[in-house]
């Protein structure tokens, strides 16, 4: 027998954890000096423009924090229009609910990989990010069958309940 899920419970739980795991994601990315004024991110060194020994062309390191780039207004919109649509009501195996998260987290990745961290006129970087890869019991532990039986009872009032 299937155990009985509501889509929104799902839903909350991925959104939490997707949550903690994207937008908290940091990495560090080495550009010239000149590039590291414009690019969003945190300049992990002390480098003055004004020193004779200054060179634009030189290298640092620049710390870039997923959460600080991207639009928090990016999120409504995916809660809106794309995250968890393709799981359909009724009998669902662990596997198509845990293969259709990683599908929606893949493609919120990669919609967030078209932000720009810096635009010159020599280059432009964009930001990386991680997909995540959740299991149904690192979302919720309780949650070990194989099968669910997933009740539509979802997410218009849960989602204006989370923005």
């Amino acid at each position: 027998m299937a155990e009985e899920l509501l889509k929104r419970d799902l839903m909350r739980a991925v959104w939490n954890e997707a949550n903690a795991d994207i937008f908290s994601q940091t990495y560090e990315i080495e550009v010239t000096h000149d590039q590291a004024w414009d690019v969003k991110g945190e300049q992990l060194e002390e480098v003055n423009p004004g020193a004779d020994d200054y060179d634009p062309d030189g290298t640092e390191t620049v710390r870039i924090s997923v959460g600080d780039v991207i639009d928090y207004d990016i999120k409504q919109w995916i809660l809106d229009n794309r995250f968890l649509d393709d799981l359909n009501s009724g009998a669902v195996s662990k596997k198509d609910i845990e293969d259709c998260i990683y599908s929606s987290l893949s493609g919120l990745c990669s919609s967030f990989r078209y932000d720009k961290i810096y635009d010159g006129e020599d280059e432009t970087l964009y930001l990386i990010v991680e997909t995540p890869i959740l299991s149904m019991e690192g979302l919720n532990p309780e949650w070990t069958d194989d099968e669910y039986y997933l009740d539509d009872e979802m997410l218009a009032d849960y989602i204006d309940d989370i923005m």
